[in-house]
């Protein structure tokens, strides 16, 4: 279901629910049936529990990868600091 077909889903069953809400507080009987289903994660996320699941678990990876090669970018770059001796530093900072 793509985005604007699900938006367009909801605001047609948030109307119903607010028809069958103000016909109850006139005192009219509304038929249950025809009332929308219950919200679920399904339906508001547009994919099923494995689907979610499956994505959220790429999306752990990929920053699971990118945190790791940070990690090691960070540590050349300490080793290369450590290198140079203080005159040098003072220049490059202030630079």
């Amino acid at each position: 279901m793509g985005n604007s077909n699900s938006a367009q889903d909801a605001l047609g069953k948030a109307s119903q629910l607010v028809k069958a809400i103000k016909l109850m507080e006139e005192g009219e009987e509304v038929d249950e049936l025809i009332l929308p289903i219950q919200v679920t994660t399904d339906y508001i996320c547009g994919c099923s529990q494995q689907e979610r699941l499956n994505h959220f678990n790429t999306v752990i990876k990929e920053f699971s990868e990118r945190k790791n090669k940070m990690k090691i970018e960070f540590q050349h770059y300490q080793d290369n600091m450590k290198g140079i001796d203080k005159k040098e530093f003072v220049k490059r900072v202030q630079i």
